[in-house]
């Protein structure tokens, strides 16, 4: 095999390995999703704690905030396959023609991948800051009155 074969298969078998990293955060996401569900049951008992408006605001923005962050990790996960994958049909022209040529970088996906990752990384910063504001107040059963 050519070194440039070798490359290729190692490229292809990077893509293969993104894919099921994304597959795997999708089935920790759904497990997420599933405690949010459990937190939300807990909220709803009988005996519930009336929370200040301003606490309700901070845990609502804070769950969009991790919410976004979510979405917009996945966008990243995503780009980064098919920018990969249209790399690979490139070098695999390159191959086929056995002439090298430079194969650069896709600015548009490469200005996603900044742009997403980057919001993603943020978001989830500041959505988690909120959740540990919220974790970290002295609760008793008299707050909101």
């Amino acid at each position: 095999m050519t070194d440039t074969t070798v490359q290729f298969n190692a490229h292809q078998q990077d893509l293969k390995n993104r894919i099921n990293f994304l597959a795997n955060a999708i089935f920790v996401l759904s497990s997420g999703i599933l405690s949010i569900s459990i937190s939300i049951a807990i909220f709803t008992q009988k005996e519930r704690v009336i929370l200040p408006k301003a606490i309700i605001d901070v845990l609502q923005c804070s769950w969009w905030l991790l919410g976004a962050s979510v979405l917009f990790i996945l966008v990243t996960l995503t780009s980064i396959i098919l920018r990969d994958y249209f790399m690979a049909e490139k070098w695999r022209k390159v191959i086929d023609s056995g002439q090298y040529t430079y194969i650069g970088p896709n600015k548009l996906f490469e200005g996603i991948l900044l742009l997403c990752g980057s919001l993603g990384v943020f978001s989830f910063v500041l959505g988690f800051i909120g959740i540990i504001y919220i974790a970290t107040l002295k609760w008793s059963s008299k707050i909101g009155h």
